[in-house]
């Protein structure tokens, strides 16, 4: 099987393979921000309302339709897929629908939570370590939160004021995660 590069953009989903990028009709013109795999499973987050997923790379269909805030970002984790959205929530992918994850609703220092232009504040990116580890939450501003159960709690793991914009976790090193800041790159070597 061909490596395949997926690239998500305003324009739609494409492919990039050996002969050039090629539009995935499915998804032609429609704005794709964010896309998240696991094995053979793949998502993309359509607009900000919808999550389309398919199993075979040729075949997307609608997943789920995003209810309530709109969605920002997706990652794939051994409980589900997370999808997170504005005003700092995060879902959960449970068959085709989208499930709160209450637990993150109560994470210690949320209401500490904000955005410089005084919007409640958003969850940016999502990452998970290698091998169904701990699930980090990037909320502008608010920090990294960590989650070592399978999001049941969560944990701050930095001062908001570094204003992260991206956290990452290492794909092949459990606890190697990197966070792009305002204030800089910021590396962890123990979660």
């Amino acid at each position: 099987m061909e490596p395949r590069i997926l690239i998500g953009t305003d324009e739609g989903l494409w492919e990039l393979g050996q002969a050039g990028s090629v539009a995935v009709e499915a998804l032609a013109g429609q704005p794709v921000a964010a896309l998240a795999a696991a094995g053979a499973r793949t998502w993309a987050l359509v607009g900000e309302r919808a999550i389309w997923s398919t199993d075979d790379g040729r075949r997307w269909e609608p997943a789920a339709s995003v209810e309530g805030q709109p969605a920002t970002c997706l990652a794939s984790t051994p409980a589900g897929l997370l999808v997170g959205t504005e005003q700092a929530h995060l879902l959960r992918l449970a068959g085709s629908r989208l499930e709160p994850v209450e637990a993150f609703d109560t994470a210690e220092g949320r209401d500490a939570w904000y955005t410089p232009w005084g919007d409640p504040a958003d969850v940016r990116s999502i990452s998970v370590e290698p091998g169904g580890g701990a699930i980090y939450v990037n909320v502008h501003v608010g920090g990294v939160v960590r989650s070592r159960d399978g999001g049941r709690s969560w944990t701050p793991t930095l001062d908001i004021e570094a204003d992260v914009h991206q956290v990452l976790a290492h794909p092949a090193r459990p606890g190697v995660v990197l966070a792009a800041a305002a204030i800089g790159l910021g590396v962890s070597h123990d979660g």
